[in-house]
Parts: structure tokens; C-alpha cells; sequence
């Protein structure tokens, strides 16, 4: 909670725009410490375990700041535009099923961490903290039956919140805290 927080309000002055990276390897341990104190109220923090998480939570956003500003860079040599289009996004839609007979309504919801598009094509990415696996050669069967394939389920979902698969220029991905060398790793069916 406490890592989407930061980077939510972080990126969060960037709607519309390119972020400054500068700027917010300025600004993280100040929104680090608002955030932590909001969350962590009464509990003491400057020692222990608590303290190691802090760090560690440091250590992880100025890795996924410095990747996020590498990535950037790259598209912008390239002549590619870019801009942070939405941040704590929720997506919804409702679906019309007939099952025997009957038209049930089912409203799927979610919360898109961020969404960013370079150039026309548009990128729905969450960010977690566990572990990320089961998102390339996707086994669209499993992925309704089978827990294991929960994330690949949740992209999938936000797809289909997003546009209901009509645009195939979006990617739908997750950037795993846990291994962040993958950066943003993209759904492949």
C-alpha cells in the first residue's frame, strides 16, 4: 500500500505530461515519510523491522523510478512521444450474459495503477508487490479455472474494462516489485 501510495502521488503531478525524474527523487522521502506516517499512525517505525521495510521501500522506488526513467528516455531518442495519461484509473463496465434463458448483468471493477501511453499505443499497468508469473503464453482456458493464473485474469479483466478488446493497441501489464530487472512485464495470450 504504502509503495503505490508514494508512486500515486508521485506520478500523480505528472497527468498529461512527461514526468521529472529529478523532481521526484526530490520530492520521494518527504511523500515517503507523509505516507508511512499516515498509514503506520501509532506504530514505532525508526527501529526494527518496521525501519527495514522502510528501507527496503526506498531502495525499491528509486530502482523502479530509475527504470521507469530509462524507459522514458529510450522512447524519446527514438522520436516516440509519451505522457502519463491516468493514475488510480478505475475501470468498470457492465456485461449482458443470457444463461439459461435468463440476461444476467454482471458489473466488473478495478483500479488501473496507472496508464500511460507512448505515442497512440496505450499501456494499463499495476504494480505488485508478490510475485508476478503466468503472462506469457497465456492458456486462456486456465485462466478461468485454474487460481495460479489470477494475474493474467486480472489483466485480461482490465482489458476488457478499458475497451472491451476493441483496441488491440493497448497492453496490459504489471510491474513486479519482487523482481524488478522485468520491469513492466506485458500480458502475451
Amino acid at each position: 500500500n504504502i509503495i503505490h501510495k508514494v508512486l500515486e502521488i508521485l506520478y500523480g503531478n505528472y497527468i498529461g505530461g512527461l514526468p521529472n525524474f529529478q523532481e521526484m527523487r526530490n520530492n520521494m522521502d518527504a511523500v515517503l515519510k507523509d505516507v508511512i506516517q499516515e498509514n503506520m499512525k501509532n506504530r514505532w517505525i525508526k527501529t526494527g523491522i518496521n525501519k527495514m521495510n522502510i528501507q527496503i521501500i526506498e531502495t525499491l522506488l528509486s530502482k523502479y523510478l530509475a527504470l521507469d526513467e530509462a524507459f522514458i528516455k529510450k522512447q524519446l531518442e527514438k522520436g516516440s512521444t509519451f505522457e502519463i495519461v491516468k493514475i488510480e484509473e478505475v475501470l468498470s463496465r457492465d456485461f449482458n450474459f443470457d444463461i439459461q434463458g435468463e440476461r444476467i448483468n454482471v458489473k466488473l471493477r478495478g483500479y488501473a495503477d496507472r496508464i500511460d501511453k507512448v505515442n497512440d499505443h496505450l499501456r494499463i499497468i499495476d504494480y505488485k508487490t508478490g510475485k508476478v508469473d503466468k503472462l506469457n503464453n497465456v492458456e486462456i482456458e486456465k485462466v478461468f479455472t485454474d487460481g495460479s493464473w489470477s494475474k493474467a485474469l486480472q489483466l485480461l479483466m482490465y482489458q476488457a474494462m478499458y475497451d472491451n478488446f476493441k483496441n488491440s493497441d493497448v497492453e496490459v501489464g504489471i510491474v513486479g516489485f519482487r523482481d524488478l530487472s522485468k520491469y513492466v512485464q506485458s500480458l502475451r495470450l
